[in-house]
């Protein structure tokens, strides 16, 4: 992992995450590359300067999450968490940003709070759930963690509504898809070749200009920027060529 120990916390593996994101910055960008990466934020003139700024941030993000863990709400996966940040460090020493999503990276915490019972935090819900009914004018506050509480909601199920005030998000695999009525039910999205109106497809597929899902396209592949990337892996379509978007390296 570039300069740093294996992730022990929330917190500790935001910073590692900074770090490989700083490494890529300086190790792959150059220029005007650097400078747009940037942006409205302060320029950082090197790896460090630009960690020392990222840094604090994480104690802010991801300090609630080591209060739960530390409640026994939320448990933290080290193993995960070392191969999410492994594989950050690999996409900057590499210059691919796609080399930086894995699994891993969706399985570093896991919920330990049932349905229906109180949580502050949406990670700390299990079984996929999510933290819901915290009433923003008159909260429930949760002394230990200093938050506001609501209970934690079970995802909806396929066939169910979701587009509804209250409705959560739907299942894993599922999407929240609309009819002409304006009502809206959790389905399984359109797969490669299927019809896709509604402009949803299942992922990894996006709705062509013929409203069918078609796989998306590797870097290099040709790509319509008026579709907006959308046809891409990467989310990127430049000059007519998928790419990453992100500085190509050295």
């Amino acid at each position: 992992m570039t300069g740093g120990a294996c992730p022990t916390g929330p917190t500790s593996y935001c910073e590692a995450r900074a770090r490989a994101q700083c490494h890529f910055l300086f190790n792959c960008c150059e220029g005007d590359e650097l400078a747009y990466q940037f942006y409205e934020a302060e320029y950082a003139a090197n790896e460090g300067e630009c960690y020392d700024r990222l840094a604090p941030s994480c104690k802010t993000q991801a300090g609630g999450m080591d209060r739960s863990i530390a409640l026994g709400r939320l448990r933290f996966n080290g193993d995960k968490a070392s191969a999410c940040a492994n594989a950050a460090s690999a996409a900057a020493d590499a210059c691919d940003p796609s080399l930086a999503y894995v699994v891993e990276c969706g399985q570093v915490t896991i919920g330990l709070v049932e349905d229906g019972d109180e949580c502050a935090l949406s990670d700390e819900c299990g079984n996929g759930g999510y933290c819901d009914d915290i009433e923003i004018g008159d909260p429930d506050v949760n002394e230990e963690l200093g938050a506001l509480e609501g209970k934690c909601v079970a995802p909806v199920p396929e066939g169910e509504d979701c587009g509804g005030e209250g409705d959560g998000p739907c299942e894993r695999g599922l999407a929240c898809v609309a009819d002409t009525g304006g009502d809206a039910t959790c389905e399984a999205p359109p797969e490669e070749g299927d019809d896709c109106a509604n402009g949803r497809c299942a992922y990894g597929l996006f709705c062509n200009t013929d409203d069918e899902c078609e796989a998306r396209r590797n870097d290099g592949d040709d790509c319509d920027e008026d579709l907006g990337g959308a046809e891409c892996k990467t989310g990127t379509c430049d000059g007519g060529t998928c790419g990453s978007g992100i500085c190509e390296g050295r």
